[in-house]
């Protein structure tokens, strides 16, 4: 069965599906993709989903018999697993991102503080006298 309900409801997990998979290749191909972007885009395609089957199974349990409706169920539930797996590659990709942002942030930080430390003896040795201990 085919309804113009079911389409939409087929339409927008497909469109939510193509936007997270496009999310997913931006951190193969940028260096650091807009992650707020990325959110607001998918938060706007998840409601217009849940939009899509909320006005589905209103108009389906008014019209249709539980085996139609078990059948509509068996087409998209699937597509919504899908894209359950999607997110969850989709997460592993933002931690994986963080993690090396973590990293280098670290790195930075260390290397900040060894500058700043060769700098400060730098500065002493120029303007102090050298003492040198000498015990017996």
């Amino acid at each position: 069965m085919m309804t113009n309900e079911t389409f939409e409801v087929k339409q927008a997990i497909k469109n939510l599906s193509d936007l997270t998979e496009a999310h997913i290749n931006e951190f193969d191909t940028q260096l650091l993709p807009d992650l707020d972007n990325q959110t607001t885009s998918r938060n706007r395609a998840f409601s217009k989903m849940k939009e899509s089957v909320d006005k589905f199974m209103r108009e389906i349990t008014e019209v249709e018999g539980e085996d139609t409706i078990r059948e509509i169920q068996e087409e998209i539930v699937p597509a919504v697993k899908q894209l359950m797996v999607q997110n969850m590659g989709l997460e592993s990709k933002i931690r994986e991102c963080k993690t090396q942002l973590e990293a280098g942030m670290k790195r930075i930080n260390f290397g900040r503080k060894a500058i700043n430390g060769y700098g400060a003896t730098a500065l002493m040795g120029q303007n102090s006298n050298k003492v040198i201990a000498i015990t017996n």
